[in-house]
């Protein structure tokens, strides 16, 4: 199995590397792409993560060349940032400027990321489906990740996953607080990223449906406050 990471650059890509080694058996994983259009940045980070698979039982590759990532891959991450930190950056003060909350997944900056990703996202998903292994699946990761994976799919583009780790960091957040195992916490959890909303978290789930702590942890502000 193939899989190539599109922003294989970012900051992200090795810490899922250990876990791609883990795994490797189990998925038939025999090859690594990553490809980012910044080439400092996918030799630093690239050399990072040949690093930590230097005994991986696949190969791992670097490449800027998007076709040669792409071709015969099964399953594609996608986690760019079209107009890189700085774009993010003045969306986020253009909201500042005019007295609204916004960043790159929610408001006008939100809006205004998603003007950017959106595109970039379709090219690369009609590339898969031109020269992908048939039957190859994208992940997405890009910002806003909500509104990128429904384009997606408005485009017809089916074989698309959004994904984004805040649910589970939320989890773990409770089970952290509460005290308590985290595979004791169950979080309901609906939409994606920060376009999401949890309507119960319960410990302890079972057929009568285990307790409620939602209600208490909304009255705590300690609860989803860092410490200072």
């Amino acid at each position: 199995m193939k899989l190539t990471i599109i922003g294989g650059g970012g900051v992200r890509t090795p810490r899922l590397i250990p876990s791609l080694i883990k795994r490797a058996a189990r998925l038939d994983l025999t090859e690594v792409w990553l490809m980012d259009t910044d080439a400092e940045k996918l030799s630093l980070i690239g050399g990072l993560c040949q690093t930590l698979a230097r005994e991986a039982p696949f190969k791992l590759a670097l490449t800027t060349d998007a076709h040669a990532a792409i071709n015969g891959a099964n399953h594609v991450i996608t986690a760019v940032r079209p107009g890189l930190e700085k774009g993010r950056a003045t969306d986020e003060r253009i909201c500042f400027a005019h007295g609204v909350l916004g960043q790159e997944t929610t408001g006008a900056a939100g809006f205004a990321m998603a003007m950017r990703s959106i595109p970039a996202i379709l090219e690369y998903a009609r590339l898969v489906a031109e020269i992908g292994a048939p039957g190859a699946w994208i992940y997405n990761f890009t910002n806003p990740a909500g509104l990128v994976a429904q384009a997606l799919h408005d485009s017809g583009i089916e074989r698309i996953v959004g994904i984004c780790d805040s649910a589970n960091g939320a989890q773990h957040a409770v089970s952290r607080y509460l005290n308590v195992p985290n595979e004791r916490v169950h979080h309901t959890v609906y939409g994606l990223n920060h376009l999401s909303w949890t309507p119960r978290v319960q410990v302890d789930k079972d057929a009568s449906g285990g307790e409620d702590v939602f209600p208490a942890l909304l009255f705590d502000e300690a609860s989803y406050m860092p410490p200072i």
